[in-house]
């Protein structure tokens, strides 16, 4: 693939490389306890963290009672970052194949930096992935438009150049609005299809 033809592609890491049950559902459960404990957390202080403005560890830890977690924070977070890991092994040899014809895959979440230091540690996405942009580092999270535009312009390419793929409709909407050929994730045979529409012989 020459150089004026290359692609890129984004992948959203949570939905669409990794397919684990989300954390607050899987503590309600396995915990029995009201998941409406544990959203207004989710929906207010974690959302600082994902963007850098406020810490994981300090925010747990003055809930830890509260969630009737008899641990340490430390142990907390060992617990939900173990068991929010189910990485789709078709996803993973795909951006292997992807790679290896010159398209250039980017990971993208929404993550705050203790878990993304984890994934970083235990799946070796920098390697997995050409680029991993976490909105952490980046200090803006998805779906604000910006998210994408600080990895078009970090990566120096045009929104023309760029396939999308996101399991959240809002999140594909607004990389759309930036010119980029955006998809929402659905399934793993859709996906592989969209892959081959979109780059050569891959």
């Amino acid at each position: 693939m020459d150089k004026s033809k290359k692609k890129f592609a984004i992948l959203d890491f949570d939905g669409v490389v990794n397919l684990a049950k989300r954390f607050s559902k899987r503590y309600s459960t396995e915990h029995n306890l009201d998941i409406k404990i544990l959203l207004p957390f989710f929906d207010s202080k974690f959302q600082l963290c994902l963007i850098g403005k406020a810490d994981l560890k300090k925010e747990l830890a003055k809930v830890l009672k509260l969630w009737r977690w008899s641990g340490t924070v430390e142990e907390l977070l060992d617990y939900w970052f173990s068991v929010e890991i189910n990485i789709d092994d078709r996803m993973i040899q795909k951006i292997h194949t992807l790679k290896s014809k010159g398209v250039i895959v980017i990971g993208a979440t929404n993550q705050e930096k203790y878990r993304t230091q984890y994934l970083r540690k235990k799946l070796h996405l920098d390697t997995l992935f050409d680029k991993f942009y976490s909105s952490v580092d980046l200090g803006i999270k998805k779906p604000d438009g910006k998210f994408y535009e600080s990895i078009l312009n970090d990566i120096n390419a045009e929104p023309s150049e760029v396939v999308n793929w996101d399991d959240s409709t809002k999140n594909v909407d607004s990389a759309s609005n930036l010119g980029i050929k955006s998809y929402l994730y659905k399934k793993y045979s859709v996906f592989e299809k969209q892959c081959r529409d979109n780059f050569v012989s891959n």
